[in-house]
């Protein structure tokens, strides 16, 4: 059977994990509560026959388990979650329900009708804060509320890896993504929107290093995680930093223009950690291409998609 399930199919990563694996010949039931405003996506693969589109809220278990095929699935990507670091602080209850609750539901379902593989999106943010690349046994101790729902996530996976045979469990952390058409203001997209506009941009923190990772590239390596046989945990990571001055360089030599930084405080995160940065030697020695795309190129990309 090839046949994944899909969970958040219509977020950020969702929508180009479809795409992804539909050119891998993958059958793709995508399930997703319409929650974020992005329902939209989904209705334009209509026309695909190999996409079935599956509505339900993973916190409603009766839901869930009425969008679930009779017949089962070969593979379940759960990418569902809340994410957003601000929004999660300004709602820890809904956060915890939906990254919590609802990763369990999903479990629950997997343990009535065990697919082949399971992948969980997790975060870097699990990490304890340090200023070295993050391999994937080193300190977990998150500090914001996402991060520790994505902890307990982690958690369950493990036992149910460590309790049922019939299922290879995986867990990929995410860096930080972006790429055309994103579903949240995260820096890039603010960057992109506000250099179109003029030479200034108000923006918070640039200090920061993170580890920018293409949401397509991300997509590509999350299907071929899938399809391998590694168990546990996978960094998905480029392992190179770049603060917010480097990405606002880079994205005023693509424009052609230099772009002045006014610091906005309304932007300022109450905490942010200097470096988030992954050791991608796991990942790596599994997905020999990675990655494809440089920051320079993802940029350019993100800039033509926000002008159009």
């Amino acid at each position: 059977m090839r046949r994944v399930l899909v969970t958040g199919a219509a977020g950020f990563l969702g929508i180009n994990l479809i795409d992804e694996l539909r050119y891998r010949d993958y059958e793709v039931v995508a399930v997703d509560d319409g929650s974020a405003g992005t329902w939209h996506r989904l209705e334009e693969l209509a026309d695909d026959p190999g996409v079935t589109v599956r509505p339900a809220d993973i916190c409603d278990r009766q839901a869930l388990a009425a969008a679930w095929p009779e017949d089962g699935v070969w593979g379940v990507v759960h990418l569902a979650a809340r994410h957003f670091i601000p929004d999660c602080q300004a709602h820890p209850e809904q956060t915890w329900r939906t990254n919590v609750t609802g990763t369990a539901n999903v479990l629950a379902l997997v343990a009535r009708k065990p697919p082949a593989r399971f992948l969980l999106a997790s975060t870097a943010d699990v990490y304890a804060a340090g200023d070295r690349p993050h391999r994937e046994d080193d300190e977990i101790a998150p500090e914001s509320i996402y991060g520790r729902t994505k902890q307990l996530g982690e958690a369950m996976v493990s036992h149910a890896a460590a309790a049922r045979e019939e299922t290879a469990f995986l867990t990929g952390r995410l860096f930080n993504l972006y790429g055309p058409r994103p579903t949240v203001d995260h820096l890039i997209p603010v960057i992109a929107r506000q250099a179109l506009a003029g030479d200034r941009l108000a923006l918070g923190n640039l200090d920061s290093f993170r580890d920018y990772v293409f949401v397509a590239d991300a997509a590509a390596a999350l299907a071929e995680l899938l399809e391998s046989e590694a168990t546990g945990v996978v960094n998905i990571g480029t392992g190179i930093g770049t603060d917010g001055h480097g990405v606002v360089a880079k994205a005023g030599h693509t424009l052609g223009r230099t772009l002045a930084i006014d610091c906005d405080p309304a932007r300022l995160r109450p905490s942010d950690r200097h470096c988030l940065v992954a050791d991608p030697e796991r990942l790596t020695s599994l997905v020999p291409w990675w990655p494809a795309t440089t920051l320079d190129e993802g940029l350019a990309a993100v800039l033509r998609a926000e002008a159009h």
